[in-house]
């Protein structure tokens, strides 16, 4: 009974329905050219997959302060769309994961801009978002030099995981991550999400290089893991290179390193789990994509 005018059609989308979306605005037989996405995670494309975006409007909503989906996607969203030639506009807000901050004026105001021809403006990026470290370490405040938060998620099941820096115990810089616990199961964790950069050379056999110093005190059943995804979000690394190291009992600093195969992996998680109660200290944490033949980032 209705004819829509195509050009007043957008796809809004939050959270984790974000990368389905994405796929949405940047396929080549899209009903959609116009996207407002918020607080969502960033899946990597190729270049060719990003292909069709080139002409279509984005608005890209994130807050710094989001602990369910690091601001980091948001930076890695922008700068492969707009390489694509889209339409890109960046949105923040305060208030962190979710529509905390009574969000119908911005909404309002940046769907004006997205149904209009104006140029989107340049993004005004929030302090300490910045880019790949000079190292090649992807790991966003590998030394907690900015907090306990920053780049870092919570997850707090039992209610009794306390997690602060430790300006006393450290291995290197001003301070380390300090995590304490009392009692039993739940299990909580911190946790960190990566995106790793596409291959330059798809024919290259990367390596997954990681690396992390911890401190133990009473520790009774911890673990540090290292998961890879695919593009499809499966485990692509074996059980033995997941588990990076279990902590039990009391000992001082030491280094945990280990070399994975990367395979078809898009994503790496960083988990630090408490099953049990006691004390971890975490300090340089680096991971890296580096060329098995030429050994370089």
């Amino acid at each position: 009974e209705h004819r829509v005018d195509p050009r007043r059609i957008a796809l809004l989308a939050w959270s984790s329905s974000g990368p389905v979306a994405y796929h949405l605005l940047t396929a080549k037989r899209s009903p959609f050219s116009r996207g407002y996405v918020a607080m969502s995670v960033w899946r990597p494309q190729s270049a060719r997959a990003l292909k069709a975006a080139k002409g279509r409007r984005f608005v890209l909503d994130q807050s710094p302060e989001d602990q369910v989906t690091a601001f980091s996607h948001v930076r890695t969203a922008f700068h492969a769309l707009a390489k694509a030639g889209a339409i890109v506009q960046l949105s923040t807000y305060e208030g962190g994961h979710g529509w905390q901050d009574g969000p119908i004026p911005r909404l309002r105001r940046q769907l004006a801009w997205l149904f209009s021809n104006a140029k989107a403006r340049e993004p005004e990026w929030p302090a300490g978002e910045e880019p790949i470290a000079a190292d090649g370490n992807l790991v966003r405040n590998g030394g907690f030099e900015r907090g306990a938060k920053r780049g870092w998620r919570t997850i707090d099941n039992s209610g009794r995981l306390m997690v602060e820096v430790d300006t006393e115990h450290k291995r290197e810089g001003k301070q380390s991550l300090h995590l304490s616990k009392t009692g039993a199961v739940p299990l909580d964790l911190v946790v960190q999400d990566i995106d790793l950069p596409l291959a330059s050379d798809p024919k290259a056999e990367e390596v997954i290089e990681f690396a992390v110093d911890s401190r133990t005190a009473d520790c009774k059943n911890a673990w540090l893991k290292v998961w890879l995804y695919d593009s499809e979000g499966k485990v692509c690394n074996s059980n033995q290179d997941v588990n990076v190291a279990r902590f039990r009992g009391t000992a001082d600093w030491q280094r945990h390193q280990v070399r994975m195969a990367r395979g078809s992996a898009v994503r790496a998680t960083i988990q630090c789990l408490l099953v049990l109660g006691g004390e971890i200290w975490l300090d340089d944490v680096v991971l890296r994509v580096v060329d098995r033949e030429r050994k370089k980032d």
